[in-house]
């Protein structure tokens, strides 16, 4: 029998084991067959998060929310011609076309032989129309993964992203209390893929409601970078760490087993040396410390089910619908275009930088990941970036100067414009990420000076200073 595995599971199995065939296949679907592989019923993911919100325990059996009418094609059918199958199919489809989910997008058909045995499972796509035969070296898209919520989605980030996975073929719901507004997302609005949901991650019912139907979670929302927590301790102990325990507590008790963190680099501190993921960590700031805490609040959920993912991100540059100008890159090229000067405070500090374009790949590669892959992971937390790109401050300002020549530089005391000392300073290996999931960067940081000098340039940015640009 030529039908890829995981795809079978018994009457006695339970929910857990269920998700975990499911997650494993990637159909989004478990058939439920008996010892002999006579067709029982067939049980998708969505029964299975939809009995667990209505209170159905874990350890209940696949008997007790399988479909016990599903659709299936009878061999006489099969043998007639494959045309006559497809055809078949088709007709049982728009019969049944009014009960079936707008949002669902493919529908696995059993093939029974005589004896009402599965041998053979076609796959149609509610979308083109199209019928394939699933075999066992038949290459599944986005692994059963349809929807991704994404927590933050309007953010810098977060509305890069969001265009990433629509142009993926993902169906992307956003999170987001649009504090900086809903501009970022404007050119979304009109895609049948896309929804928008306004509200605090902070709330319980709100969060529960944008998790429904999800197949996985990215979260992305927090009080971000040193200064803003310093200045609200309150709401970032709120929003980084205890939503983020909620928020993955709530993805484990619905079996929603890709979830994906988005942590910092910032969590190591002060090193000298070339950081790894297995290295100390030293943070130096409320920002780093509230990261660290979800890290471990996150980890310490995962089983056979749930697979968590954490990227400690490096220093984010680059053009973005939700523009910041308080990120280093982007503030000295801004700097450099409307003051002429890029004032550096120490410059000794080491930082590893990224492109907030390559970064929404990073988390895209891990969503592609097999659930198998996923499962080998003895630590999966992994630097995000590039080795070339960890530079100290100095010489990323001799970078910008390079690409804006008539930039001067003037080098100060190792202090903000608030007085504050900055002292983190970290080189970090990228090697993990890399050997992990194959990931490479593509954009570099002469790039984007030049993309965000051609946007406030023709106005695109007309405004370096207004306050939706700073977080």
């Amino acid at each position: 029998m030529n039908i890829p595995p995981h795809v079978f599971v018994s009457r006695k199995h339970t929910i857990r084991q269920v998700i975990n065939a499911i997650d494993k296949n990637g159909l989004g679907v478990a058939i439920v067959v008996d010892s002999r592989h006579v067709l029982q019923g067939i049980i998708t993911a969505g029964d299975v998060r939809r009995m667990l919100r209505d209170g159905t325990d874990l350890k209940a059996y696949a008997e007790q929310i399988m479909n016990t009418h599903p659709i299936f094609i009878a061999m006489k059918k099969v043998e007639q011609s494959e045309r006559a199958t497809y055809a078949h199919v088709f007709r049982k489809i728009q019969k049944l076309e009014k009960r079936i989910s707008e949002t669902i997008e493919q529908i696995t058909v059993p093939v029974l032989d005589g004896k009402k045995r599965v041998v053979k499972i076609l796959v149609y796509s509610l979308g083109d129309h199209k019928i394939s035969l699933l075999e066992k070296k038949t290459i599944l898209s986005n692994n059963g993964v349809r929807r991704v919520l994404v927590v933050g989605g309007a953010g810098y980030l977060g509305s890069v992203l969001s265009e990433v996975l629509l142009s993926e073929g993902y169906r992307v719901r956003v999170l987001d209390t649009l504090h900086f507004g809903q501009e970022s997302l404007k050119r979304f609005q009109k895609n049948q893929n896309f929804e928008l949901i306004v509200g605090d991650v902070r709330d319980i019912t709100t969060m529960n409601a944008a998790i429904d139907g999800a197949d996985a979670v990215i979260h992305l929302a927090a009080i971000v970078g040193d200064p803003a927590s310093k200045k609200y301790p309150k709401e970032t102990i709120e929003s980084n760490y205890l939503a983020t325990i909620c928020l993955s507590l709530a993805c484990k008790y619905h079996q929603i087993n890709r979830f994906i963190f988005a942590s910092t680099c910032s969590v190591y501190g002060i090193n000298k040396n070339i950081i790894s993921e297995e290295s100390p960590l030293n943070p130096v700031s409320l920002y780093a410390r509230t990261k660290i805490e979800s890290e471990k609040g996150i980890l310490s959920l995962a089983d056979d089910n749930f697979h968590p993912i954490i990227l400690r991100m490096s220093t984010l540059y680059g053009l973005s619908s939700r523009m910041r100008f308080d990120l280093v890159v982007n503030i000295f090229t801004k700097m450099a275009l409307t003051q002429g000067i890029i004032h550096i405070f120490g410059g000794k500090q080491w930082r590893p930088f990224l492109h907030v374009r390559d970064a929404a790949q990073a988390y895209v590669v891990c969503l592609k990941a097999p659930m198998k892959l996923l499962q080998k992971l003895k630590n999966p937390i992994f630097n995000v970036g590039s080795d070339d790109q960890n530079l100290s401050i100095e010489s990323l300002g001799k970078l910008v100067q390079q690409v804006l020549p008539k930039t001067k530089i003037e080098i100060a005391e190792a202090k903000d414009e608030q007085g504050i000392v900055d002292r983190r300073t970290y080189r970090v290996s990228f090697k993990k990420m890399q050997k992990t999931f194959h990931f490479q960067t593509h954009h570099t940081i002469s790039e984007a000076i030049r993309e965000i000098r051609d946007a406030i340039h023709k106005k695109i940015i007309k405004n370096v200073n207004e306050a939706k640009y700073y977080n």
